[in-house]
């Protein structure tokens, strides 16, 4: 895919990465660890003692959930398509309830969430998916303010992993970071309207939410 991105030419270990000293909003933890000194590297245990937890995990108190959810679940009747023929495209920040912000209800949509709210390869791979196996003729795009993919370039990005981690194979990473909302959204909608397996006739508009109010408002995506 084809991103705006600068190439990585490589982190300082010699001290931490720069991050912005501005601008970092509440969703985006900005903050570098350093690699723990030699001396304070606890040594491995001679034998294997279990934990056990003294509290459920977070993971044990919603399959908790789940069993009461599944003894009244009454909707095992809908369909793989969804029933309004729509796909919404949006960020995954916490912050945002999109069936409740919409007015959707189950079965209603196709909703792909990631970080920033980006038309990745996979995104696009389940909008090609989408609209010509199940029938969704109209995509929202949807970014927000206050995103944490506003906080940092990808390049300060890939120098705190690295600076975390050490270098692998794996990196540079695309994060697809950005800092116009208006232009991150056309951008997102442009990347649809160009692909050749998205059909012609799909309807594309793209939208900022407002973390504060939960109001969305259309950005003109016409070009």
């Amino acid at each position: 895919m084809n991103t705006d991105e600068s190439q990585h030419t490589g982190p300082d270990h010699t001290q931490p990465p720069p991050l912005p000293a501005d601008h970092t909003p509440d969703s985006m933890d900005t903050t570098v660890t350093p690699p723990p000194a030699a001396e304070d590297v606890a040594p491995e245990p001679v034998e294997f003692i279990p934990v056990v937890p003294q509290d459920d995990s977070v993971i044990d108190e919603v399959l908790k959930h789940n069993a009461t959810f599944a003894q009244t679940f009454d909707k095992g009747h809908l369909t793989a398509p969804p029933q309004r023929n729509l796909i919404v495209i949006s960020c995954m920040d916490a912050r945002i309830n999109v069936q409740d912000a919409l007015g959707l209800n189950y079965g209603d949509a196709h909703l792909l969430r990631n970080a920033g709210g980006v038309v990745t390869e996979d995104v696009l791979r389940s909008v090609i998916v989408s609209t010509n196996l199940m029938d969704t003729t109209e995509i929202m795009v949807i970014a927000h303010t206050g995103c944490g993919m506003m906080a940092a370039t990808d390049d300060q990005l890939n120098d705190k992993m690295l600076w975390q981690y050490g270098p692998t194979g794996d990196c540079p990473v695309a994060f697809h970071t950005f800092t116009d909302l208006t232009a991150h959204v056309q951008k997102q909608v442009r990347t649809l309207k160009k692909h050749p397996w998205v059909p012609e006739k799909t309807v594309l508009r793209g939208f900022a939410y407002d973390i504060q109010t939960g109001k969305l408002s259309e950005i003109s995506c016409r070009k």
